[in-house]
């Protein structure tokens, strides 16, 4: 890949399928979809979560959705609990725009 540095060099590098994140231009066809477009940082932990259960030769998801969906419902009630205290990130979607 080539970069251009800040002083408008330019510089040819090797660079990770990991460290590039694609940007689709498509509309987010979901909420959680804009959720890990619009904050890298949940797309970069679901990506790390995925290749960990793919490490361990998974033949069917179905077990892996059922944990996932389990724990998520947990985290989300121990947000609740927190309350006034409890970080929110905004998200941008609108469903119109999927249609």
């Amino acid at each position: 890949m080539i970069v251009a540095l800040k002083n408008g060099d330019l510089k040819r590098t090797n660079v990770s399928a990991r460290s590039v994140q694609v940007i689709s231009d498509d509309n987010p066809q979901s909420f959680e979809e804009a959720a890990m477009e619009q904050h890298p940082d949940i797309a970069r932990l679901m990506g790390l979560l995925v290749e960990a259960f793919a490490e361990c030769n998974l033949y069917d998801t179905y077990g892996a959705c059922s944990l996932f969906d389990r724990e998520l419902h947990r985290a989300m009630r121990a947000h609740q609990a927190k309350g006034h205290k409890a970080r929110f990130r905004h998200v941008e979607y609108d469903e119109e725009d999927c249609l």
